[in-house]
């Protein structure tokens, strides 16, 4: 939290300042790292119209173009909530005024369940456009979701005032006034059960409301789950919500793979449920890996040089299902890095500096990569930007200036190194082995 407010002052700052470009930057590294932060999408787009104004804004054929070919992207796309924001976001950044684009990432932002930055980008959309009933629909929805059904109700009012006809919007709205019946049923009730005189009734709706706590909640909620599938055997929805109930609650990954294999065989296009498939098997090798340590089984370093082939593979899959997503390549860069496989993930890291939420980490890991590679002029320039392009925690700022020392050193430049070792013992006098390296490199000094 005190990292975010960090990041908010100096984005406030920069937008006063009349540094949009930073602005825009910081903004965006708030929204990646807490897409629920509303100010921060406000200030984004506030942000962008104001850099337009100075430096003029793309050419209406180029948003024209650009336009088409994110619609039909989002359209692609339109089962995947988590690239459909990555789409209209960056429409967005080229386009701020666009409604159609502001309540796609509206409503995906819904759909993953970020309510808070769901209700701020539609309330964008009805800034721009007064009378956009989709977005006002999806604002009713989303405050429901919230729980705030005061506001729920106003938003589904105001759709049927403008379309007397939506069947849908009216079915939500009841069913609001129906919560709100029932929620002032529970003031007055003694207890949670006094409000539904049927048991069954009030068993489910506790699960509903994801009260899901004990094993025997979890089990019913399975068994519940079970049923809807014996129905209908090919749910990919039923089958996913099973797997999900194993993987989160009872930890229990084998039979969770299972059930996400089951679901890519009736969706092989689902890179989501690929990726799940995945991360079954990750938890698996840990909780071998955790085994084996245990019991002080040198087989362990086997299972974990194993463990680091399968997640290179599974990233190097995932980047090809979704190439844009720049946090996948981060993600691989590390493993490449562990790897020692240099030159990969440096092409890697390369790539993810582009998210701003991994930014200075990347920046961090370019510079250790390019030390390995004893490259200490592009070592030091890496990590000089990491320590410049946003907010850095004092453990980052340890590191960051450790490795520049070392570099400093081995390239011969004693002194610069003796200037970020001393700024790291004013911190931390006894971080790794600093004090010691910067009373050698000051006695070479003083006998050459």
């Amino acid at each position: 939290m005190a990292e975010l407010e960090k990041i908010y002052e100096w984005a406030d700052d920069a937008l006063k300042r009349g540094n949009y470009a930073q602005a825009i930057e910081l903004y965006n590294q708030i929204i990646t790292t807490n897409p629920n932060e509303g100010t921060a999408r406000k200030g984004l787009r506030s942000a962008i119209i104001k850099k337009f104004q100075v430096e003029g804004a793309p050419s209406k054929l180029k948003l024209y173009a650009l336009g088409a070919k994110t619609m039909g992207q989002l359209a692609i796309y339109k089962n995947n909530p988590q690239k459909r924001m990555e789409i209209a976001q960056s429409y967005l950044n080229n386009d701020p005024n666009d409604v159609k684009a502001r309540v796609a990432l509206g409503e995906s932002l819904k759909d993953v369940g970020h309510l808070d930055g769901a209700i701020a980008e539609l309330s964008i959309a009805t800034e721009i456009q007064k009378d956009n009933t989709q977005a006002m629909k999806l604002l009713g929805i989303a405050y429901k979701e919230k729980g705030m059904l005061k506001e729920a109700e106003e938003w589904l009012t105001k759709v049927l005032q403008y379309n007397p006809d939506d069947r849908d919007a009216g079915k939500i709205l009841r069913d609001v006034a129906a919560t709100t019946s029932l929620k002032e049923g529970f003031e007055d009730a003694k207890s949670y059960r006094d409000v539904l005189k049927d048991k069954d009734q009030s068993e489910e709706l506790e699960k509903r409301q994801h009260l899901i706590k004990t094993d025997e909640d979890i089990q019913d909620e399975l068994e519940r789950l079970q049923q809807e599938l014996q129905q209908n055997p090919k749910d990919v929805k039923t089958i996913k919500s099973i797997a999900d109930m194993y993987f989160e609650k009872k930890k229990d990954y084998t039979t969770a793979r299972d059930c996400y294999k089951k679901a890519v065989e009736l969706n092989p296009t689902d890179s989501a449920m690929k990726s799940k498939v995945d991360d079954c098997t990750i938890r698996l090798f840990d909780e071998q890996i955790q085994k084996l340590e245990a019991a002080k089984d040198t087989k362990s370093a086997e299972v974990k040089k194993n463990k680091l082939t399968f997640e290179m593979q599974s990233f190097e899959r995932r980047i090809i299902d979704t190439p844009t997503d720049v946090g996948l390549r981060f993600e691989l860069g590390k493993r490449y890095y562990a790897a020692g496989q240099i030159d990969k993930a440096v092409a890697e890291f390369q790539q993810a500096v582009k998210d701003p939420k991994r930014k200075v980490d990347s920046h961090i890991y370019l510079g250790i990569c390019f030390k390995h590679k004893e490259m200490f002029d592009l070592a030091i320039n890496q990590l000089e930007k990491a320590l410049t392009v946003g907010f850095v925690s004092n453990d980052k700022q340890l590191l960051i200036r450790y490795n520049m020392a070392i570099c400093y050193a081995d390239e011969g430049k004693l002194a610069n190194a003796i200037e970020e070792g001393k700024k790291i013992m004013e911190v931390d006098i006894s971080y790794k082995d600093i004090s010691k390296l910067v009373s050698e490199w000051s006695k070479k000094v003083k006998t050459q």
